[in-house]
């Protein structure tokens, strides 16, 4: 729903004031956290549920670079019980909106008024108690349109190592992992790490050593991506296991069997490629290069990666 500026001068007027939790970035290590959260990147808002022109609403209120101030005021479709919306303030929450194979996503990561009661001073564990029960019993995670929103909550661990190991893996980008007292109210400490994406292409071979073409799917059909990134003496001897007949590779005792007439004779630049060879193989991204790198065989049941999919990684790295 588009807003008129007088009707986001309203908005804006019957807006409570609400102080955000101060942030802190991590420069050195940090022992202290109870737990831990994913935050995706993204620009943050706050989120609104209330009743606007007699009907209940969900309002998205987005935050300056600053966030000392509201720079737009959106409607958008979310899935949700009026009964957010009671009383003057309804109910108030703060995150972040991404975005993962063409849906728009909203990260819940706190909470200032819930039904119309401000909780915006109470701690950390009772905030998230209250957005479970927000999740559990008033939000329905789906969407159908492109006005939709769909919103979660971020994952959350208590242990460090375990956390970093699902974030480096997630399919969209992260800002950081946040550090949290459950019970203390201090600052959140973001700790910014290194995302590890993976997909699995159909990789061909070229004639020239060390190239091969990774390929995505596209409609049930095979659409050629880049060239692949070869860049150590074990990723070499991997592909040309597959795809050449080095004998360099194989075993010395049988370096005098293949030295037979037929490969002095042949003159061909694909005498020891396999051209028509074709495997499934998981990928590294490497965004120094903007390349994938090969890892390993993919699983038979290994559904080969789309364009979108692989847009929705490489695009943050152009």
């Amino acid at each position: 729903m588009k807003l008129s500026f007088s009707e986001k001068k309203y908005i804006l007027k019957t807006f409570p004031r609400i102080e955000l939790s101060y942030e802190k970035k991590i420069y050195k290590k940090f022992q202290s956290a109870d737990i831990y959260l994913t935050i995706p990147k993204g620009k943050k808002f706050f989120l609104w549920f209330r009743f606007y022109k007699g009907k209940p609403c969900c309002i998205f209120l987005e935050l300056s670079n600053t966030k000392k101030s509201i720079s737009n005021i959106y409607i958008f479709n979310v899935s949700f019980k009026s009964i957010l919306c009671s009383g003057k303030y309804g109910t108030i929450c703060f995150g972040t909106i991404f975005y993962y194979k063409n849906s728009r996503f909203f990260n819940t990561e706190n909470i200032f008024y819930y039904k119309n009661k401000s909780i915006e001073n109470k701690n950390q564990n009772f905030k998230l108690n209250k957005l479970l029960q927000l999740f559990k019993n008033n939000i329905k995670q789906i969407g159908f349109t492109n006005n939709d929103i769909i919103l979660g909550m971020p994952i959350i661990e208590t242990n460090k190592e375990k956390i970093i190991s699902i974030a480096e893996t997630l399919p969209y980008q992260l800002y950081s992992i946040q550090h949290r007292n459950l019970v203390k109210n201090t600052p959140f400490f973001n700790e910014q790490i290194k995302q590890r994406y993976e997909m699995t292409f159909t990789v061909k071979p070229d004639v020239k050593t060390e190239i091969y073409y990774c390929y995505y799917n596209e409609n049930n059909n095979l659409k050629q991506h880049n060239v692949l990134y070869i860049n150590d003496y074990k990723t070499s001897i991997f592909m040309n296991r597959l795809f050449r007949r080095i004998i360099e590779n194989e075993n010395i005792d049988n370096i005098e069997e293949s030295e037979d007439e037929d490969d002095f004779e042949n003159i061909s630049d694909d005498k020891f490629v396999y051209l028509d060879k074709q495997y499934n193989i998981e990928c590294v991204y490497c965004e120094k290069y903007k390349l994938w790198k090969p890892l390993k065989l993919a699983d038979q049941n290994k559904e080969i990666c789309t364009r979108n999919q692989l847009m929705s990684i490489e695009k943050n790295y152009i």
